[in-house]
This record gives C-alpha cells, structure tokens and sequence, in this order.
C-alpha cells in the first residue's frame, strides 16, 4: 500500500517538475514561508513590535508542533523521494538528513497562519492563510523533497494541534496563572523534558527493533547532497524545539511578573532600535555561544543544546523586552 502511494507520489512530482524551471523560484518562495529563517524573523517582529502575547502565543504553538514533528518523523521513519529515485530533482538548497514523513514545512504553516486567521479573523485573511499553507506544501512535493503523503499527513496534524491549542488554551492559560512563578517554570521545565524523553523514547524503540537506513536510500541521498550524509535520528531537532519552547516560557513568567511588555509602544525610531538590539542578543546566543559549547551528540552536547536554545526563547520573550524597558525603548504593558 505504502510502496503503490510512494510511487504515485513520484509519478506526480515528476509531472510537476516537467512543467518548466520557471515555477521553482516561485516554490522555492512558498517554501522559505515554512523554513525556520522565516519564523526567526517573524516571532521577534510579533513579541518585540507588534503583540507579545500573540507573539508568545504563536511561539509556544510553533515550537510545540515543531517538537511533535521530530517524533513523528522518528515514528515513522520513511525516506524522502530522492532517497528512492534518484531522477527526482532536488530543488531546495537546505539539505535534508531526516525522515520524511510528517512534512515539516506542512505542519508549521498550517498551524501557524492557520493561527494568524483566528487571530485577524477577516474573511479575506482566512482564504490567504489557506491558500499560502496549501502552497507550502505543494512546494515540498515540487522541490523533491517530500512525498504527496507526508504533506498531506503533515497539514492534517497541523491543524488537529491547531485545534487542540485553540479548544484547550484558555483552560490550560488560566490553570498555569493560578500557580506560582515558581510553579509555572517548573511546569513548563517537566512538560519540555517530557517532550524531550518522548523522543529519545522512540528513537530507542525504532533502533532496538533493528531499523537501519537502508544503503540504497543512502546511496540516492549522497548522489543529490554528497557532502552531507544522513542522520535522521539525530536529537537536535527536538532538542532545539524543547529548550526554546522552555526559555519562551520562562519568559513569558518573568515579564509578567515584571508588569507585561507593551510591544506596540512607541514611536517607529523606537522599534527599529529595538529590533536591532533584539536581534544583537539572538546571535549572540544563538551563533556565538554554538561556536563555542560542544555540540556532541552524547547528554552533555544535548543538555548544552537544551541551555543554548533556552536562553535564546528567554531572550526573545523575557531578556530582550525586559532591556528594551530599563534602555528606554520599550513599554511596559
């Protein structure tokens, strides 16, 4: 069953390369709307100058689905198409070490401008938000990088935990306020680490049960990337998401705390200043700190991860409003 869609999938792919090199700048703009630059751009932009609670809000979404992705992907295991056919162009330059199905590209978008519409809550607004998540997805088939059946597994997730955020926020929202700073730190230190242990669960499951790449799909992925070789048990991926979506909490607990961050204060001077000096503390977190601490697939190179990513969520939602106020260039709520 599985093989007859794989095949149809690469049927359809090929059909939509035939069609002429012209569309692949225009897919590979629909795709740059799911790559993790995009979202890096846009969640500062959100939390510093726009609406922090929405910016948070669309953080934590993001994150959460990002974690779940990693451990779909893992649960799963299954190649991409250019690991089985190697006529099927590869039209995105990022590489690709990890398994294929659920796309990635296709859950993030689906759930984050799936939030953007509720958020806006105009007509028009809606349709766009469709319309550029199905694109997204179409991309990831065009470009040769995922299956019809990965996007289609990946929009459905996405917008089932878009579903589950919006139904249970509220509730969820309402019992974290109730505890203390403390308490709330502390839960969201458990429910990361959960995350966190729910993968590495499974990557032990799928490895104790004998899976290995195949060494076709190895050969087909080096004859398209050679000089990155497949790793699509890796835990960076999860590990990233966890540790960012614990600093983002932290950060959100202790700007609360502090009086709340008025992200629309201010003339436009202001936030331009802002989101320069916002962006100064991302990097230095971000880049500086990951050229220096090891990043060793082994619990110290994991759990450094977990701090560098933590303290790059803290920045973005605690650190860097917090030094926007004492500089002079930010409100509070």
């Amino acid at each position: 069953m599985l093989e007859t869609l794989f095949q149809q999938s690469l049927d359809f792919t090929l059909f939509l390369q035939s069609i002429g090199d012209w569309l692949t700048p225009i897919m590979q703009a629909f795709t740059f709307l799911g790559n993790e630059e995009f979202y890096l751009l846009v969640m500062p932009i959100l939390v510093w100058l726009v609406d922090y609670r929405f910016g948070a809000r669309m953080g934590t979404l993001l994150l959460t689905t990002g974690a779940i992705n990693w451990i779909g992907k893992a649960a799963c295991h299954q190649p991409r198409p250019f690991w089985i056919d190697t006529g099927i162009k590869v039209l995105d330059p990022t590489p690709h070490t990890g398994f294929g199905v659920p796309s990635g590209h296709s859950m993030n978008s689906a759930a984050v401008f799936g939030l953007f519409a509720t958020w806006i809550k105009r007509s028009w607004v809606t349709v766009l938000a469709v319309f550029i998540f199905l694109m997204v997805g179409i991309s990831r088939i065009y470009l040769g990088v995922h299956f019809t059946v990965d996007v289609v597994v990946g929009w459905t997730l996405g917008l089932l935990i878009l579903w589950l955020f919006i139904k249970f926020e509220d509730k969820v929202a309402s019992w974290f306020k109730s505890k203390s700073a403390a308490a709330q730190i502390g839960t969201a230190f458990v429910i990361t680490i959960g995350l966190t242990l729910i993968g590495a669960g499974v990557r032990f499951l799928v490895l104790a049960n004998g899976f290995e790449l195949l060494p076709i799909w190895i050969e087909n992925a080096m004859h398209h990337q050679p000089d990155t070789p497949l790793d699509p048990l890796n835990l960076d991926g999860l590990i990233t998401n966890t540790g960012a979506l614990f600093g983002l909490a932290c950060g959100v607990v202790w700007i609360n705390g502090s009086g709340g961050f008025n992200a629309a204060s201010g003339p436009w001077w202001k936030k331009i200043v802002r989101f320069v000096v916002g962006l100064i503390g991302v990097v230095l977190f971000w880049q500086v700190l990951g050229s220096v601490l090891p990043d060793t697939p082994d619990l110290v190179g994991y759990s450094l991860r977990y701090m560098r990513y933590a303290l790059v969520g803290f920045w973005m939602a605690g650190l860097g409003p917090w030094l926007f106020i004492k500089l002079g260039i930010g409100e509070k709520k």
